[in-house]
């Protein structure tokens, strides 16, 4: 891990920066810190969900995570179209055990859009942010099939769709204030979401511009692409 000293003049003139192998980026400055002990750490999370955004994220906390005690804050700032179900609950039930489990803060960012499965992943955070320029997008469980299936196989593919769907509807009716019933109808009708209406439903608690910050000990960056199969989208 090569660490580069920042030219003189930039924000942290004295400070190094190490360029990790997970596309992570460590600010320090010796001098002035001494030994490292950070308590924030960010990271963009943009592109498909999936296995791919799923097994880096995972990578990456549970590797700080271990190696620095010290994190208190996970913010995650997050923009993507959704994209596999199972992958959104995974990383969902992670980051919410973070929180319930060990007492760490998790915020969820809106940089961009989060749609579909991405909204799983949003609803994780126990601080919920929006961008003014922003928005969401919900609506139920898909499946692509190519090939020949029988008849089993459909009717299994269907299964998996309700569990997922009315999983779905189970996160976002816990973290707003809507009926599970109603929720129902903005899943089905698939429903768009500006920010002052997620600020009204409780989706998120407040809605500020997603820029840098100087509080973040380190910084990462997640944009995977997943190919779609016949798994179960959202």
């Amino acid at each position: 891990m090569a660490a580069i000293t920042l030219a003189q003049g930039s924000l942290f003139s004295n400070a190094t920066s190490a360029q990790t192998e997970d596309n992570c980026l460590i600010w320090h400055d010796p001098e002035i810190d001494g030994i490292f002990t950070p308590a924030v750490i960010e990271i963009r999370l943009n592109g498909d969900v999936g296995s791919k955004m799923e097994n880096q994220l995972f990578g990456i906390l549970q590797d700080h995570l271990t190696s620095y005690p010290t994190l208190k804050t996970i913010k995650i700032l997050i923009s993507s179209d959704g994209g596999y179900v199972e992958s959104g609950f995974r990383i969902h039930n992670y980051l919410r055990g973070l929180h319930e489990r060990h007492g760490l803060q998790v915020v969820t960012h809106n940089t961009g859009s989060v749609q579909s499965s991405a909204v799983d992943i949003y609803c994780s955070g126990n601080q919920r942010i929006a961008s003014p320029y922003s928005y969401f997008m919900v609506h139920n469980s898909s499946r692509e099939i190519d090939g020949e299936f029988d008849v089993e196989a459909i009717k299994d593919f269907a299964e998996e769709d309700e569990l997922g769907t009315a999983a779905s509807h189970q996160i976002f009716s816990a973290c707003t204030t809507i009926p599970i019933k109603d929720v129902d109808d903005m899943f089905a009708e698939q429903t768009y979401l500006d920010p002052d209406m997620a600020l009204e439903l409780g989706l998120a608690h407040s809605i500020t511009p997603a820029t840098y910050d100087r509080s973040a000990d380190i910084r990462c960056s997640i944009d995977p692409t997943d190919l779609l199969d016949e798994g179960s989208l959202e």
